[in-house]
């Protein structure tokens, strides 16, 4: 006899018929009523089973294979529809990733120009916010 009595995985792998096979079952009462007790639950599961019937079987698996074949003939927008979002995503990216056109400075003026603009400015002996007065003045001659 041994000197431990069986665990509870020893006495489920003897139900499957895998466990250990050294008789300490039958001969230890301890392990023996626990072996018992598992065969009576199990026994009470077999029972408990609800019976089904071939028929309901043999339609719930007709139903999965009708199932089956329907997806395979799925419209054919729907086959496109991986291609066509690809493509979408590739016409975006290109899109988005146009380089910006670069701003050209604007010209500048040449040195001429731009002293005869500052010297016709220093020639003028009157300020600048006279002008507007003096076309006042002009306009009623």
């Amino acid at each position: 006899m041994r000197e431990r009595h069986w665990t509870d995985e020893e006495l489920i792998a003897r139900l499957y018929g895998v466990g250990p096979s050294d008789g300490h079952v039958e001969q230890c009462s301890e392990c023996s009523g626990r072996w018992r007790d598992l065969m009576a639950a199990r026994e009470r599961v077999l029972q408990e089973r609800p019976v089904v019937a071939d028929s309901f079987l043999a339609a719930q698996r007709q139903a999965v294979m009708d199932r089956i074949e329907h997806r395979a003939h799925k419209p054919w927008m729907w086959s496109l529809t991986p291609a066509l979002s690809t493509v979408a995503l590739v016409l975006m990216a290109i899109v988005l990733s146009r380089p910006v056109p670069i701003e050209q400075p604007a010209p500048s003026p040449s040195e001429a120009e731009l002293f005869t603009d500052i010297y016709s400015e220093v020639q003028l002996n009157e300020p600048a916010v006279v002008t507007p007065i003096r076309g006042l003045f002009e306009a009623g001659q």
